[in-house]
């Protein structure tokens, strides 16, 4: 018995046992885990907007290349001159199997061609989704859009703005189109360099 009320003194006086050691460090991984990717998430994150980039502005080359060789005609007087309708049909074709959207402006900066409205057959309906109604929700729908907004709070960039597209859409509009028309080379391309 006394060798027993002695090793208890011993452990009081060691502090924790090796065995809480131990499961306070396996305890105390999956939230250090739990940082790390929330630190891996953002620099991800910012890989595939990159790669997004990059993949658009291959595209934009591709689209401006085969409008030059099928949609330019040269009059008579010299002057350069875009085929409204094979624009049209060009922007249709080319952007249609990725989904994505292209808008093309004339030199005076309208809109000539819209790939949202010059759908596959022509159509001048626009079509969206409408979000589900509100208190629709399911349970992990409500659980996804907390863990969506705690990883937000966390992340240092600041939110984006919800882009609200004008009725009546020109090239000024786009600072980007816009100067680009003006002759200049987009500020984003410069900052990618």
């Amino acid at each position: 018995m006394a060798e027993t009320s002695r090793q208890r003194r011993r452990a009081r006086r060691r502090g924790i046992s090796p065995i809480t050691r131990r499961i306070l460090a396996v305890n105390m991984l999956a939230p250090a885990l739990l940082v790390v990717g929330l630190f891996y998430f953002d620099e991800y994150r910012d890989n595939l907007i990159a790669a997004e980039l990059s993949a658009l502005e291959t595209q934009a080359e591709i689209i401006a290349g085969a409008l030059g060789e099928t949609s330019i005609s040269v009059q008579p007087s010299g002057d350069v001159r875009l085929e409204d309708e094979s624009a049209q049909d060009l922007i249709r074709r080319t952007v249609e199997p990725t989904g994505g959207r292209t808008r093309l402006f004339g030199p005076d900066g309208n809109l000539l061609a819209d790939s949202r409205i010059i759908g596959p057959f022509q159509r001048r309906v626009q079509v969206e989704p409408l979000p589900p109604p509100p208190g629709s929700q399911t349970l992990w729908a409500r659980v996804g859009s907390l863990f969506r907004q705690g990883v937000e709070a966390l992340s240092p960039g600041k939110p984006l703005e919800p882009y609200r597209e004008p009725a009546q859409q020109t090239a000024y509009d786009y600072g980007e189109a816009w100067e680009v028309l003006r002759g200049l080379e987009p500020m984003s391309s410069m900052l990618r360099r």
